[in-house]
This record gives structure tokens, C-alpha cells and sequence, in this order.
């Protein structure tokens, strides 16, 4: 890509939009660093997750049967708020199953692909810059 760099006209401008472009790109670089991190971690805890999801509803499973069982008293409602804590710890892994699915997938790529890009268009600006700034320099032109 080309850019139009006539309209500046110092080297000192040359070096602040150098420096404005060197710091995006940092920016994008550290962002496609903190996506695929971000991927790798969520892709190895997603691994585990169905196999916590069954361990759970078997575990579910026994306790309700177990307190269906249970005449009333305080056997029973502890067992009772047990199941209650199971019920919630199954939902929570389901949504974290659900959180971590292909769509979160996609869409992560996908930041990291616009991020990609953006680091090449960058990096091809901050090549465009350093040229002007050689131009000016070779005309002469004061710091």
C-alpha cells in the first residue's frame, strides 16, 4: 500500500508518526501474543471440562437418588443442599463448555487474523515513513 507523505515536511514529523506507528504495532503484536495465550489456556481447560461435567451429574445422579431415599430430618437436608451445590457446579461447567465452544473459537482467530493485518500495514507505514524521513534528510531539510 502507498501512502500520500508529501504533506510532511520535517523530520521531526517523520519521527512522531514513526514512533506513533512503531507503538501500534507493539500494541497489535501484544494482542495477537495475548489471543493465542488466551486460546492455548482456554483450548486445555475446555479438554478436561466434559469429563468434570460427567463425574459431577453421576455424582448428582447418586445424591439425589440417596436423599430421595432419606426420610426428613437433618440427614436429609444436608444431603438436600449438597445436591443444590452440585446443581449449580454442573450449571457453571456447562456454561463454561458453552463459553469456550466453536463460535469463541472463530471469533478469536478472527481477532487475531485483524491483528495480524493490521501489524503488516503498520510495519509497511513505519518502511514509507523512514523513506520520507530519508527524502527530507537528503533534501536538506533541518531536524
Amino acid at each position: 500500500m502507498s501512502y500520500n507523505l508529501q504533506p510532511i515536511t520535517t523530520i521531526a514529523g517523520c519521527d512522531a508518526l514513526i514512533n506513533q506507528a512503531n507503538n501500534e504495532k507493539a500494541n497489535e503484536e501484544f494482542r495477537i501474543t495475548s489471543l493465542e495465550h488466551q486460546m492455548s489456556n482456554k483450548s486445555a481447560a475446555a479438554e478436561a471440562l466434559p469429563a468434570e461435567l460427567n463425574a459431577v451429574t453421576t455424582q448428582l445422579t447418586a445424591m439425589t437418588t440417596a436423599a430421595d431415599l432419606l426420610p426428613e430430618g437433618n440427614d436429609k437436608m444436608q444431603l438436600l443442599i449438597e445436591v443444590n451445590n452440585l446443581e449449580t457446579k454442573k450449571m457453571r461447567i456447562e456454561m463454561r463448555i458453552e463459553n469456550n465452544g466453536p463460535e469463541w473459537v472463530v471469533d478469536t482467530k478472527k481477532e487475531i487474523k485483524l491483528a495480524e493485518a493490521a501489524v503488516v500495514v503498520l510495519a509497511e507505514l513505519i518502511t514509507e515513513l523512514q523513506a520520507r524521513k530519508a527524502e527530507l534528510t537528503a533534501a536538506g531539510v533541518a531536524a
